[in-house]
């Protein structure tokens, strides 16, 4: 008989619970469930067929192995969160924001982030009246005050917005709650320092606010300073030289109209005085030695004081007007849009054609939106072309979408901080105001 040898017995001892682990390890191995498939951006479509659009565009972002939980998926366009309409395993539908911008579409499901092509985002442009239009003189809301002039508007960093008058010499003030009251001048023409109604003005057309809160006033040929609580002050006398147009900027105050620019301190110092060299029937640009100029209306400064931005008026030629701009870095002044031609032409900026420009903003983005008063149109030069916004339609009083609405005299132009832009229609005595989304 065979007998089993004590190192057999220790052999299969060893090797049994190998054995055994590899047995676990394999039935583990096959127990595991398959990894989740990695989901993968394909492209994206809209309706339209093209990567663009105004707000509530629904984009469809086509791919695979996407999760259908609406709250694990997210989809942003310039960083902006878009609404996740729908889901399956390859389509995701989405609606953009208002105010959205253009930028890239990005994906995120469950963490996982996928970056698609820009999307191109057009602005839509909503315009309503602010003010009721009926004339006369009384305080309170604007649904029911009465104004008797509404030629520009300046806004401050609280959104109050005041109101200047050219022909019936007062400041209104429009607080954010919307209610309308005088806040300095008396509707009598004339030249006196005080606290409200004891004030008077000439023609108080245009004003600024300055970094310090006050309210900065180009009044005929002074310039005239209300605080917040309606004291008015005059801190220049220029004597002989028309001040309209004005811009209170960090640096100091700049005014001006005609073939006058000034500069001058908060303390009423005189900086810099520019002189046209030619009369207001000629365009001569060029170093400021040689340059011709006639500045009509408000002016605009960027945001480094290197350039102020005005509306020439051509005399002589119907209104005809000019965008120029004058650099305060090399003292030139060059012709940047328009022609000496009155018209209503759009398209790039050199063949355009304005009919008296009031008054000129730069929105947040750049684009320099412009009152082309007997056009009755709002305008925007950006990237080198010129675009008509409102007033499409031809002159009136319409509200609605910037295709069909329509304005009237339009003299003064403001955007409060919320980006919203306010305009002084003249002839309809109202202010208008249009959101831009």
């Amino acid at each position: 008989m065979k007998t089993t040898t004590p190192a057999l017995i220790k052999s299969v001892i060893i090797i049994l619970p190998v054995l055994f682990s590899l047995f676990l390890f394999s039935c583990s191995k096959n127990d595991e469930p398959e990894p989740t498939p990695e989901p993968g951006l394909s492209n994206v479509t809209t309706v339209g067929g093209t990567l663009s659009g105004k707000k509530n565009t629904v984009i469809t972002i086509n791919g695979s192995n996407f999760i259908t939980d609406l709250s694990k998926i997210k989809v942003l366009v310039n960083d902006n969160d878009c609404q996740v309409l729908s889901a399956t395993s390859a389509t995701i539908t989405a609606k953009i924001p208002p105010a959205c911008g253009t930028g890239k579409i990005v994906l995120i499901i469950d963490g996982k982030r996928m970056e698609g092509p820009e999307f191109t985002f057009v602005n839509s442009y909503t315009i309503s009246s602010y003010t009721n239009g009926i004339a006369g003189v009384e305080n309170g809301h604007v649904a029911t005050a009465k104004l008797d002039e509404i030629e520009s508007v300046a806004i401050d960093k609280q959104n109050n917005k005041f109101i200047g008058q050219y022909i019936h010499s007062k400041i209104w003030k429009i607080d954010n709650n919307d209610i309308a009251t005088v806040f300095a001048g008396n509707g009598t023409a004339g030249i006196a320092d005080g606290n409200g109604s004891a004030a008077q003005f000439t023609y108080p057309e245009y004003s600024s606010v300055g970094p310090d809160g006050n309210l900065y006033v180009a009044d005929d040929n002074r310039i005239r300073k209300i605080d917040p609580q309606g004291n008015v002050s005059t801190i220049y006398n220029s004597g002989s030289i028309g001040l309209y147009g004005i811009k209170a900027m960090p640096g100091g105050i700049y005014s001006g109209s005609g073939g006058n620019f000034i500069k001058i301190s908060y303390n009423g110092q005189l900086l810099w005085h520019l002189k046209s060299k030619g009369s207001g029937s000629t365009i001569i640009d060029g170093d400021t030695s040689i340059a011709s100029f006639n500045m009509y209306g408000n002016i605009e400064i960027d945001s480094t004081e290197q350039n102020i931005y005005f509306g020439n008026n051509l005399l002589g030629s119907n209104n005809a007007s000019q965008i120029r701009k004058f650099s305060l870095l090399d003292k030139t002044i060059t012709t940047i849009a328009g022609t000496t031609t009155v018209g209503s032409q759009d398209g790039p900026a050199q063949n355009a054609s304005f009919k008296l420009i009031s008054d000129l903003r730069f929105d947040k983005s750049g684009g320099l939106w412009i009152a082309d008063t007997y056009n009755n149109k709002i305008r925007l030069l950006k990237d080198g072309n010129v675009t008509t916004v409102i007033g499409i339609s031809g002159p009136g009083d319409v509200d609605g979408d910037a295709a069909t609405a329509k304005i009237k005299s339009p003299t003064g132009i403001a955007f409060d901080s919320n980006g919203v832009l306010f305009i002084a229609c003249y002839d309809l005595i109202k202010l208008k105001k249009m959101v831009i989304d």
